[in-house]
Order: structure tokens, then C-alpha cells, then sequence
């Protein structure tokens, strides 16, 4: 009852995942699929008539963060655009440098703009100056 109110997407048998996990644990390893990878271990065991709710499960697991560093670098990305002095920042401004900020590696000026951009800018700066 309790994974299916966490789980609700995956309608998962709890009766039937108890059993399956209940056969997993008594498995011998040797007929489990022999994989390192985690991910295509439970993948191949799904392909098992045996186990069906159990790789459902588990994958869903899986996809879980295991922590909440990105997010934080995010965060702390966000503070260093978000200055003392450029509180005023519009959202949609914040979001466009984070963006840059994420999709673009290495320092600024070794950045070249594509005539496209450099358009775009000169157009933009025309219509503000006006």
C-alpha cells in the first residue's frame, strides 16, 4: 500500500512484488543475469517471466537522485548572477545568463558570437537606445 501511494504511476502489484522479492532473495546469483551495470541488470532480470513488478520497481528507483548537489551548484550559480548590486534582474535575464552559464564551457572571452547573435544584440541595443 505504501509504494503504491509513493509509486502511483508505476501500478505496481504489491502482492506480487512481495513474492518477487521474496524469490529474489532466495535466487542463486548464478541465475541472476551476470551484468555490472546496474541499470541493464534490472533491465535483463525484467526480461525474466519471474520478475516483473520487482526491474519496474527498481528502475523506477533508480532514476531517484541520490543527491542534491546539482541542484545546489545551480543554486549557487544563481547567487552569483543575483548580486548585491543586479537584484533587479529580470527572471527571463537570470534564466538566459544561467543558460549560457550551463551550455557554455570555458571563460567569456573565449567566446565568438555567430553573426546571427551580434545581429540580434545591435537590434536589441537599437530598440532600447530608442
Amino acid at each position: 500500500e505504501r509504494l503504491g501511494a509513493m509509486f502511483p504511476q508505476l501500478s505496481l502489484n504489491e502482492d506480487r512484488l512481495r513474492e518477487e522479492l521474496v524469490d529474489y532473495q532466495v535466487t542463486d546469483s548464478k541465475q541472476l543475469p551476470q551484468e555490472d551495470n546496474i541499470d541493464r541488470f534490472w533491465g535483463l532480470l525484467g526480461k525474466d517471466v519471474r520478475f516483473s513488478e520487482l526491474p519496474r520497481l527498481m528502475k523506477a528507483l533508480l532514476c531517484i537522485p541520490h543527491s542534491n548537489a546539482s541542484s545546489e551548484r545551480v543554486f549557487s550559480m544563481v547567487r552569483k548572477i543575483v548580486t548585491e548590486n543586479r537584484t533587479s534582474l529580470d527572471n527571463s535575464t537570470v534564466c538566459a545568463l544561467l543558460s549560457c552559464k550551463l551550455n557554455h564551457s570555458g571563460p567569456a572571452y573565449k567566446y565568438t558570437p555567430s553573426k546571427n547573435v551580434l545581429k540580434n544584440a545591435k537590434s536589441a541595443t537599437h530598440l532600447y537606445n530608442k
